[in-house]
């Protein structure tokens, strides 16, 4: 008896504790195939009887290799009967995953958790085996898929190589090619480590064009065209990008009311660069840090320019590569000639598999002397992939003749050289004329002496007046600098508002060195950031905020061929800039 006691209590809790288990498999079921054909969509639905439809997942089922084409897809539904005069509800919800199997084999799809109320439930596992072949990969392959309705997918980045230079340009294509038009739901870029990239397409819109192909036609759509720049020498990879496509999945019964659009994601694989760096031997001194093939030359508006007339003079650098890294030469020309701010341009173009660049700058001068300006030849040294060497382009040297223009009488000089004959240093005036003044007749003898006495001091006078006019002009600009810099600000705020980052980045670099031209007193040419250092230092500027100046450049500079970021956005840039140009006019 005691026994039977014992037994019964045993028993008593043993379902107890196994009554909420129990309780859980019962109130959801679930209803999927054991076995089905590869290739074929298939619903997998969890069935929950309770009087509750507040039902909310709280994770999903692991598929284990089968690929899910739709869901989770949730209904719901509400019965009432009476029964002996009581009356009795109960709710219903399913949950259903539509999924595709594309290989032979057993597959397992675990439980997962669904919250009913305050209460968690466990959905159970099932066992389903695809059969009969049907093959292809996963969704996230970039190797071409065959679906259900019999249409392929090929998602691939390709490069036309894997070995370059530490800055040699290397564009790389996303393309999607399909067996009908494809639908694009949703691009996601890949995130670049190790490169800059410029992206080629920008807000054109994307053309398809149809390849044949195995006797069959493809749609094809080059989804991304991204121009990439390594930075620095070694093993870098191109990380995977990934696609998202809607198509229509048929129902295996040929019912079109039935059929159910579904997105699908695809991946390309990553692509491994090797990275050289450039060769130490045969680097030139002067090596501007371009990597490509380039020409310079010089360009300007008039043959003959003249005294006291602005004109122009630019330096113009182009050819296959990226120029907004290339440190440009400086133009070294007499004092003769009066030389402003140069204002720079650059433009790139992707055109039949490389990058044009060009880079110009433009300089307004005034040539104060009548005779000839020798302007010296520029060289720039770059390196170039192709021949796996450095070189140099150079511009022929120019001889330009200046004209007297109005308002002046410009007095003109001869250079003598230690062997009598002529000489002329680069950038200094010749007036081109070789005749002696000696004469024996002691009457033009002493008739050349009084010319020259009275030029001498003409000669002065003009002198006198030319470095006055000179050190009232510098102070002038000097005090206009601020004006001048707000101006080109409010350019740039222009170009910011229109979308011009390029040109807004330019503006605002020119603007500060601009900036410090005109309160230094020091042409363009001349400025770096050393000197500017040392002179705001002696200036009474503190080092700190010397410090930020110069970081402040080098962000600009580096933001013209960088990804924007948040250090280096637009908006934080232009703050900056007013910010730093402010702080230096309480100083100078």
């Amino acid at each position: 008896m005691v026994a039977a006691k014992t037994y019964t209590q045993a028993l008593v809790a043993s379902i107890l504790l196994i009554s909420p288990l129990a309780l859980q498999a019962q109130q959801i079921k679930v209803n999927a195939p054991r076995e089905y054909a590869a290739g074929r969509p298939f619903n997998i639905t969890y069935s929950l009887s309770i009087n509750d439809n507040d039902a909310r997942i709280v994770s999903n089922p692991n598929l284990h290799g089968l690929d899910l084409a739709y869901g989770p897809a949730m209904s719901s539904s509400s019965s009432v009967s009476y029964i002996n005069g009581r009356m009795s509800s109960q709710s219903s919800t399913e949950i259903t995953y539509t999924v595709v199997g594309n290989q032979e084999g057993t597959y397992s799809v675990s439980g997962f958790k669904l919250r009913v109320g305050s209460k968690d439930l466990s959905a159970p596992a099932v066992t389903i085996r695809i059969t009969g072949g049907g093959g292809g990969n996963t969704q996230r392959s970039s190797n071409s898929i065959k679906e259900s309705h019999g249409a392929e997918y090929h998602y691939q980045a390709s490069v036309s190589k894997r070995s370059v230079y530490v800055q040699e340009p290397l564009p790389v294509v996303y393309t999607l090619s399909s067996t009908e038009s494809p639908q694009i739901n949703d691009v996601k870029p890949p995130s670049y480590d190790g490169f800059v990239s410029l992206d080629l397409l920008g807000n054109t819109q994307r053309q398809m064009r149809i390849e044949r192909r195995g006797g069959r036609d493809w749609a094809v759509v080059d989804i991304m065209k991204d121009l990439l720049f390594p930075q620095h020498a070694g093993k870098l990879t191109i990380p995977s990008a990934e696609i998202s496509v809607r198509y229509t999945l048929r129902d295996a019964s040929g019912d079109p009311l039935l059929n159910q659009v579904v997105p699908r994601t695809y991946a390309t694989s990553p692509i491994e660069i090797t990275v050289k760096p450039l060769p130490e031997e045969g680097k030139p001194a002067d090596f501007s840090g371009a990597v490509g093939s380039f020409n310079v030359r010089y360009e300007t508006k008039q043959n003959d320019w003249k005294t006291n007339e602005a004109t122009t003079l630019k330096i113009i650098l182009e050819g296959q590569g990226n120029l907004k890294i290339a440190k440009l030469p400086k133009l070294s020309l007499s004092n003769d000639i009066e030389l402003y701010d140069p204002v720079e341009h650059s433009d790139q173009g992707y055109n039949g598999g490389k990058l044009h660049s060009i880079r110009t700058i433009e300089y307004n001068l005034i040539p104060r002397k009548v005779g000839v300006v020798k302007i010296p030849s520029l060289s720039i040294s770059y390196f170039n992939p192709a021949t796996a060497r450095y070189e140099t382009t150079a511009t022929e040297a120019l001889s330009i003749k200046v004209k007297q223009g109005k308002n002046e009488n410009i007095q003109t000089t001869i250079h003598s050289g230690a062997d009598g004959n002529d000489s002329m240093p680069s950038g200094v005036i010749d007036n081109g004329n070789d005749d002696s003044a000696f004469n024996p007749n002691l009457w033009q003898l002493i008739l050349t002496h009084l010319i020259a006495l009275i030029g001498g001091i003409i000669g002065l006078t003009y002198l006198k007046k030319h470095y006055s006019y000179t050190d009232d002009k510098l102070r002038v600009i000097a005090d206009k600098a601020k004006g001048v810099a707000h101006k080109r600000l409010k350019t740039a705020r222009q170009y910011l508002n229109d979308g011009n980052r390029d040109a807004f980045l330019e503006e605002i670099l020119n603007s500060i060195w601009g900036y410090l031209g005109d309160k230094l007193r020091l042409p363009l040419s001349e400025l770096n950031r050393n000197n500017i250092t040392e002179l705001l230092i002696s200036r009474e500027v503190s080092t700190e905020k010397v410090n930020e100046l110069v970081a402040l450049i080098n962000q600009i500079e580096f933001a013209r061929f960088a990804p924007q970021t948040e250090d280096n956005s637009s908006e934080h840039l232009y703050e900056l800039v007013v910010e730093v140009i402010a702080h230096l006019e309480n100083k100078l």
